[in-house]
C-alpha cells in the first residue's frame, strides 16, 4: 500500500506525448492552444466610426460652438457594411453609423447629440478634438502581432477575438480519449426494472458525465460480468485507441474481483494497487505503452472521490492544462477528528461568515456508501490518519465541479 502523495507522484510524473489537432473555431470552447496565434490582419481592418453621427473635415468644424455653429451640406451616408464611395469636399459632411468605414477625405466624427439637422444640412454645435470618435485601422492589432499564446484555454472572448480577425480554425491539444467499463453481475441499466438484490448502474452516468465536463472524450462505455476472461477481453478491446481506461468495480480482493489479474493478462504493468486513503483504498493504476488503466472501487462514493483526485487532473493535463485541482482556503466551523488509520477524504459544506470568510463544516454522514455525502457537499478536505484538526483551522478545500464559483 502506498501513500496518496506517492500515488499522485506516479500519475503526475507519467510521461506521455500530448496529441494535437486542428479544429473549427466553432468547436473550440474550452480547448487549449498548442501554438501561438498571430493576427493575420489588422484590427480594426479599416478606419471606422465609434459613434452614430456625421463624418467631417476637422478644418471645417474647428470654430464650431453653440454660439457660433457651423453648417455643412449632407451629401451621403456611410453605413456599417455599405461604405460611402464618393468624395467629400470642404463644407460637406456625410451621415455615418457606428462601425461604418470612414472615407479617406474626412477625419473627425461629430456625434448626433452635438448637431441639429434640417433636411440636407447639418448644424455642428460643438467639436472637441481632431479625429474624435475615430477608430483607426490596426488600432487594436497589427497584422503579425501575437494574438494568443500557446497554452491559452479558449473562452468565449478568445473565440470572438479570433473570429474578429478571420481565424476560423485553431491548433489545440486533443481531448483525452477515455473508455469506461463497469463490472458487477448485480448492475442493471438505468431505466430497466431491478430486483431488490440488484442495483442500478449509477457509476457509468456519473463518471462519463464527469469525464466530458472535464474535457475528455468518452469513446466507449460498457458493462461486463464478473468473469476473468470477459474482463480481459474488454481490456484488450478498448486499450487500442484510448489514452485512459477506467474500470469501476472488481479491484478489491474478493473471489469475484478480477480486474487486477485481467489487467496483467492484457499486458499492462501495474504501477500501484491500494492507496493509504479512505474512501477508495483498492485503487489500481497500470500502464501499457501510452495508455493508463485505472481500477476504481465499485462503490459510487469511492469511485467519484478517486476520479476527482487522481484522474480529473490527468485529463486536464492531457489537453494541455495544468495537473491541478480547484482549491480554496477556508476555516473549520468545528473540530474534526479522523479516527481511521488512513488519510480521509472528508466531505464538507461551505458557508460564509459576516466578514466574508469562507467556513466549512463536515457533511453529516461520511460513510462511503452514502452517495448524498458527495451530491450534497461542496468539496472535501484531506485529514491525516488518526489526527485532529481544531476548530478555526485554515484548511485546503478541494472543490467539486459544481462549486467552482467559490474560487
Amino acid at each position: 500500500m502506498i501513500s496518496i502523495e506517492e500515488a499522485i507522484s506516479i500519475i503526475g510524473n507519467n510521461k506521455f506525448a500530448l496529441e494535437t489537432e486542428v479544429i473549427p473555431l466553432t468547436e473550440a470552447d474550452g480547448r487549449v492552444l498548442n501554438e501561438d496565434i498571430a493576427a493575420p490582419r489588422h484590427s480594426p481592418r479599416c478606419t471606422n466610426s465609434a459613434m452614430d453621427g456625421f463624418a467631417v473635415k476637422w478644418e471645417d468644424v474647428v470654430p464650431a460652438s453653440i454660439d457660433k455653429p457651423v453648417v455643412l451640406q449632407i451629401i451621403g451616408e456611410s453605413r456599417a457594411g455599405i461604405p460611402f464611395e464618393g468624395t467629400v469636399l470642404p463644407g460637406q459632411a456625410i451621415r455615418i453609423s457606428t462601425g461604418a468605414m470612414l472615407p479617406s477625405d474626412v477625419d473627425t466624427i461629430i456625434r448626433i447629440e452635438d448637431t441639429e439637422r434640417n433636411f440636407d444640412k447639418v448644424t455642428i454645435l460643438r467639436a472637441k478634438s481632431f479625429q474624435q470618435y475615430v477608430r483607426q485601422a490596426g488600432e487594436e492589432l497589427q497584422g503579425g502581432d501575437l494574438l494568443l499564446r500557446k497554452g491559452t484555454e479558449l473562452f468565449p472572448p478568445h473565440l470572438a477575438l479570433l473570429a474578429s480577425v478571420g481565424v476560423f480554425k485553431v491548433p489545440v491539444f486533443r481531448k483525452a480519449k477515455v473508455a469506461l467499463v463497469v463490472t458487477g453481475n448485480e448492475l442493471m441499466p438505468i431505466g430497466q426494472p431491478a430486483a431488490p438484490h440488484q442495483t442500478w448502474d449509477s457509476n457509468t452516468l456519473m463518471l462519463s458525465t464527469a469525464i466530458r465536463q472535464d474535457g475528455g472524450e468518452v469513446t466507449y462505455t460498457g458493462q461486463v460480468e464478473d468473469c476473468l476472461e470477459a474482463i480481459t477481453a474488454v481490456i484488450r478491446k478498448v486499450a487500442v485507441h484510448n489514452n485512459i481506461l477506467i474500470f469501476s468495480g472488481g479491484v478489491s480482493v474478493g473471489t469475484h474481483d478480477h480486474v487486477q489479474e485481467a489487467t496483467e493478462q492484457a499486458g499492462f504493468l501495474r504501477l500501484f494497487w491500494k492507496v493509504h486513503q479512505k474512501p477508495g483504498m483498492p485503487l489500481l493504476c497500470a500502464k501499457r505503452d501510452n495508455t493508463l488503466l485505472f481500477g476504481l472501487p465499485g462503490n459510487p462514493v469511492s469511485a467519484f472521490m478517486t476520479y476527482i483526485y487522481y484522474i480529473k487532473p490527468l485529463i486536464w493535463r492531457m489537453q494541455g492544462k495544468e495537473f491541478a485541482w480547484n482549491i480554496i482556503k477556508a476555516r473549520l466551523e468545528d473540530t474534526i477528528t479522523n479516527v481511521h488509520d488512513r488519510k480521509f477524504f472528508f466531505r464538507v459544506v461551505i458557508s460564509k461568515q459576516m466578514d466574508g470568510q469562507k467556513v466549512v463544516r463536515g457533511y453529516q454522514n461520511q460513510d462511503s456508501h452514502i452517495l448524498s455525502s458527495v451530491a450534497l457537499s461542496d468539496g472535501f478536505i484531506i485529514i491525516n490518519n488518526e489526527s485532529t484538526v481544531p476548530k478555526g483551522s485554515w484548511v485546503d478545500v478541494y472543490l467539486f465541479p459544481w462549486k467552482t464559483n467559490c474560487t
